[in-house]
């Protein structure tokens, strides 16, 4: 016996009903049925799905590579102007690599996307560069006094000539170090 018989539900089955669901039609499908399988527009508007641009600082460079890719018959598209460059946009980033790769070849000028943005020029970046370098030297160099002052108490037994080194370095070497932290924010 069933569950349903016991609580005295009728042995009827619910009938499912059919709702036919609403067409939806878009402007693209109306198109297809009244012209057939347009592709042109399918290629329209995967244009721009995979494409990658390359950018440019200055009108005139702009223009001169513009008139170079019709020259040498390379298709784009001018993206215009934005993010304080200009844009050329192609097909996809094997294009616009290797269309870069030519443009760098000839000597046209194109903003690189992997420096972009980094402090890589003027006076401040060397100054960093070069005290980056003697702030290695001063770390390698602490390494290798706390280094040798182990090893002397290692083998001699006494600490006395670790104490010393420490002692030394603390008075001396870490207010030259102090001294050059605060003179290098002054330059950059």
């Amino acid at each position: 016996m069933k569950y349903r018989d016991i609580l005295g539900y009728s042995k009827k089955q619910p009938k499912n009903k059919v709702v036919k669901e609403s067409q939806k039609f878009s402007v693209a499908d109306v198109l297809k049925e009244e012209f057939g399988n347009l592709s042109e527009f399918k290629s329209f508007s995967d244009r721009f799905h995979n494409s990658d641009t390359i950018r440019i600082k200055g009108k005139k460079e702009h223009q001169r590579i513009m008139k170079y890719l019709d020259k040498i018959k390379w298709p784009y598209y001018d993206g215009g102007f934005g993010d304080g460059a200009q844009h050329i946009q192609f097909v996809n980033t094997k294009q616009a690599m290797m269309i870069r790769q030519r443009l760098e070849k000839k000597g046209f000028k194109i903003i690189d996307p992997n420096t972009e943005g980094k402090l890589s020029e003027g006076p401040a970046y060397e100054w960093d560069k070069v005290y980056s370098n003697a702030e290695k030297a001063y770390w390698q160099f602490q390494k290798s006094i706390d280094e040798l002052g182990r090893f002397s108490t290692k083998h001699t037994g006494e600490k006395t000539d670790q104490k010393i080194f420490e002692k030394q370095w603390k008075k001396q070497v870490v207010p030259f170090y102090k001294l050059m932290k605060s003179w290098i924010r002054g330059k950059l």
